[in-house]
């Protein structure tokens, strides 16, 4: 099966600036992958100034009711960070993101995603072989039932 996790999500921006003068997180999230491997990228600005936090810390968790999967995040620019998600099995998951630091609000959002795959001994599939071959059946399929509604409306018209 093909494997297919959504997280377009952003922290929501705040109502007012902090009181305690800290700075509030807006975090925008993509994801590029499939399967059960997923990358995860993470602007993080400040909801006001709009500027990068430099001192921002982001926490990344998967959790699916019985276990949980952390994931080590990356910071890769000032205001961008990444991580490598692996999913150990296909199901529901909860993904779960925090973000704090020196004089930053606390800030937490968490996205419901279902991954999709296989479990192998070298890592995860997102079906291999086999996602080709049904793919490869169900386009045979649709290009014959094609071929047959043109032979019957050929028919029709003599």
């Amino acid at each position: 099966m093909l494997g297919a996790l959504c997280l377009a999500a952003s922290a929501p921006p705040a109502a007012a600036h902090d009181p305690l003068g800290r700075a509030q997180p807006n975090v925008a999230t993509t994801v590029e992958g499939s399967g059960l491997a997923w990358t995860i990228a993470f602007r993080v600005r400040d909801v006001d100034s709009g500027n990068p936090i430099p001192s921002a810390v982001l926490g990344v968790r998967a959790v699916d009711g019985g276990s949980t999967v952390g994931c080590d995040v990356t910071r890769v620019q000032v205001e961008l960070f990444r991580c490598r998600l692996v999913f150990p099995r296909p199901g529901d998951w909860n993904v779960q993101v925090r973000v704090d630091g020196d004089q930053v609000a606390p800030t937490t959002f968490s996205v419901d995603v279902q991954a999709v795959g296989d479990s192998t001994a070298q890592g995860v599939s997102s079906g291999g072989t086999r996602v080709a071959l049904l793919v490869g059946l169900c386009l045979a399929g649709l290009a014959a039932a094609g071929a047959l509604a043109a032979v019957v409306v050929l028919r029709r018209r003599r």
